[in-house]
Parts: structure tokens; sequence; C-alpha cells
């Protein structure tokens, strides 16, 4: 049964595919990659997930564990079930707004650090 995180909303809504240019542009010309890219910051295999993610509906168990994974890492409220029905219903969506919240983390890990 999915369990409900209890936190803060995403830094983007699931439209705001364009806060971030340079990472919708990846995300929609290099899909592969910026997968993967997201995956490694989270602590899982690029390259596995750079595989699992061209494979229809494998696609989606990853997109699910990966967003599960940046949701728990930026404290963000949600559950498996959601993430999952992101992922299917809006995939390019869900892997941007991803991106941009692990962005936004390492952005203020480096101001933190400074």
């Amino acid at each position: 049964m999915a369990t409900r995180t209890r936190g803060k909303e995403w830094s983007h809504g699931l439209w705001g595919c364009f806060d971030n240019c340079s990472i919708s542009c990846l995300s929609l010309l290099l899909p592969c990659y910026a997968f993967s890219k997201n995956a490694s910051k989270v602590g899982d295999h690029a390259l596995l997930c750079c595989i699992g993610s061209t494979i229809p509906l494998l696609n989606i168990w990853f997109g699910t564990i990966i967003r599960k994974k940046v949701r728990r890492a930026a404290s963000v409220e949600g559950d498996t079930l959601t993430d999952a029905f992101t992922w299917l219903l809006c995939p390019c969506c869900a892997l941007i707004q991803e991106g941009q919240e692990l962005h936004e983390m390492e952005a203020k890990t480096r101001i933190a650090r400074v």
C-alpha cells in the first residue's frame, strides 16, 4: 500500500516545464540522459536507469522509483501511486519537474557551503 510522505510542495509545478529552459531542453531532446542524470543524483545506477527509461512500461516503473527518491530527498509531499500516475500520464513533465527540484537542492547546498 502506498504511504503518503508529508512535506512541502514541489518547487516547480508539473506544468512549469520552462521555468528552467536548459533542464527542459535537455529533457525534451535527450530524455534518456536527463533521466540517468536525475537517477545518479539520488544514488541510483545511471546507465541502468538510462536503459530502463527507454523500454515501454519499464520506464514508468523506473520513473516512479526515481520520483519517490527525489520526493524523499527534497521532503516533498506525495505517495507512490501519485508518482506512478504522474509518470504514466505525463512522463516528460515529471522528468523536467524532478530535474528542476534536484537543481534547486544543489543550488541550496552550494550556497550553504559558502
